[in-house]
């Protein structure tokens, strides 16, 4: 799934680079957007994640899984690309990775009457585009976001299936996976500490099929408009 995240995000990264190209021309270049800060920018952004995962039946593959909520948070990392279609507006997509949550979960097979427990490792990740209403202060931009996240869960799950005659466990291992859709909202503040840098705080959150995903942390922003103008 990680290789779908990467196909999507550089067709993202193309289509906010192409109003670049446009823009670079030698009369005006850039003219209606001086003073904006980040108009098309690059940037890395870590935080911490919390994922809630909640109480849920499922039947895979003809077994019954109870799986337990769990609610755990891990190190959460992302790539940023956006561009400035004026003040008050731009586009942006990236990837993120939320790094990984356990949960627990009890099963029954009634083709064969195996009953167990297990451990589901959930890796959720994914890649997003939306758009930002910004506002610029200063040295500060404030912003909020609307967009839609591409997520998939992958998903490592340990078996202990119960001998019959009660005598001990058997262990099996496997992989599972999960896709979709969902929408991403958030809010943040940048601020630019130097020619061409930004740092910034946000905090994003999403649903996924009731499971509750979110991020709070930083990102560092590198505008390569400002850089491009200082190279004519």
């Amino acid at each position: 799934m990680k290789k779908t995240h990467l196909k999507t995000l550089a067709l993202i990264t193309i289509a906010l680079a192409s109003p670049l190209a446009t823009q670079a021309a030698p009369e005006g270049t850039f003219g209606s957007m001086d003073g904006v800060v980040n108009r098309f920018y690059v940037g890395v952004g870590a935080g911490q994640s919390t994922v809630k995962l909640q109480d849920e039946s499922r039947n895979e593959e003809g077994i019954d899984f109870v799986f337990e909520g769990t609610d755990d948070g891990d190190l959460a990392t992302s790539f940023i690309v956006g561009f400035r279609v004026s003040k008050f507006f731009a586009l942006e997509g990236g990837a993120i990775d939320l790094g990984s949550v356990d949960q627990q979960f009890d099963f029954h097979d009634p083709r064969d009457g195996d009953t167990g427990s297990g451990l589901l490792t959930v890796a959720p990740s994914g890649a997003y585009i939306g758009a930002l209403l910004t506002q610029d202060i200063g040295l500060f931009q404030v912003y909020g976001r609307c967009g839609v996240l591409m997520w998939d869960y992958d998903m490592d799950i340990r078996f202990d299936i119960e001998n019959e005659n009660g005598d001990g466990t058997t262990s099996q291992a496997g992989k599972l996976s999960r896709d979709g859709t969902a929408m991403l909202m958030g809010v943040g503040v940048r601020c630019q500490v130097a020619n061409h840098w930004t740092v910034g705080l946000d905090a994003n959150y999403t649903d996924i099929d009731g499971d509750k995903l979110s991020v709070i942390g930083g990102s560092i922003l590198f505008d390569v408009t400002s850089w491009f103008e200082a190279q004519l």
